[in-house]
């Protein structure tokens, strides 16, 4: 990695209060993103993620780990888009590791990971979800800014609930990898998502969405296009937070 990278890991971790009347208690480290805690209830916290400056920059690499102990609730949400930065010849990274548990639910609403040209991004997302948990995501990966071509993109999501596989999927796009790109975006530079996992109920796909039923309890709503703002899984995402 170049002399100046930045390697630094966020946890947060929520936990019930001392009693059943108490707010639950939220034990946060920053790193390249920090924490603020927005509203705490019993047995629920509302917290938002906020970079501590600017990213991701090449060489970068970003983790982020989150666990949300049994019967609690977390509602998570991103402040501002993040964007990968043309990196001069290095890549960055950006991880996070999610862990749910029993009777627990997870709401993130993420915003946008934007791709610019010139950069290279390697993106993890895992979670572990224990049964009786539930696992609520809005996840958008952009291939470069307005106007201009994306940089390389290599995207890897497993999901889990009670230990088993509900969803592993790689993408490789951008750049250099032209069948890639064409056979699984298909000249599209927008993949819009919203995946819940130990959720039985489905949702009613929106118009130009795919709908993929998960071989756990949960499903994912896809969409695909060219511009971010026009994705029609908004209210699908706030309906699906609020239940």
């Amino acid at each position: 990695m170049p002399a100046d990278s930045r390697v630094a890991t966020t946890t947060l971790h929520v936990s019930p209060g001392a009693t059943p009347d108490a707010p639950a208690r939220v034990r946060t480290t920053t790193g390249l993103l920090a924490a603020r805690i927005l509203q705490l209830a019993p047995g629920r916290a509302r917290v938002a993620l906020v970079a501590t400056g600017a990213l991701l920059l090449g060489g970068d690499a970003l983790r982020l780990e989150v666990v949300v102990e049994d019967g609690t609730r977390l509602d998570l949400l991103d402040v501002a888009a993040t964007v990968a930065y043309p990196g001069r010849g290095a890549s960055a990274s950006w991880r996070a590791d999610l862990r749910v548990g029993e009777g627990s639910s997870l709401t993130w609403l993420g915003e946008p990971l934007v791709v610019a040209a010139g950069s290279e991004v390697d993106r993890v997302l895992t979670a572990e979800v224990a049964d009786g948990g539930r696992l609520a995501l809005r996840d958008t990966l952009v291939l470069g800014r307005s106007g201009e071509d994306g940089g390389l993109l290599r995207a890897r999501t497993e999901l889990a609930h009670g230990g088993r596989p509900a969803l592993v999927e790689d993408l490789r796009a951008g750049g250099p990898v032209d069948i890639p790109d064409l056979c699984v975006l298909g000249g599209h530079r927008v993949v819009d998502q919203v995946t819940t996992v130990g959720q039985s109920r489905v949702a009613e796909a929106p118009d130009g969405c795919t709908h993929l039923q998960l071989v756990a309890p949960g499903w994912a709503m896809r969409w695909l296009g060219q511009e971010a703002h026009r994705s029609p899984l908004g209210p699908l995402a706030s309906a699906v937070a609020q239940s």
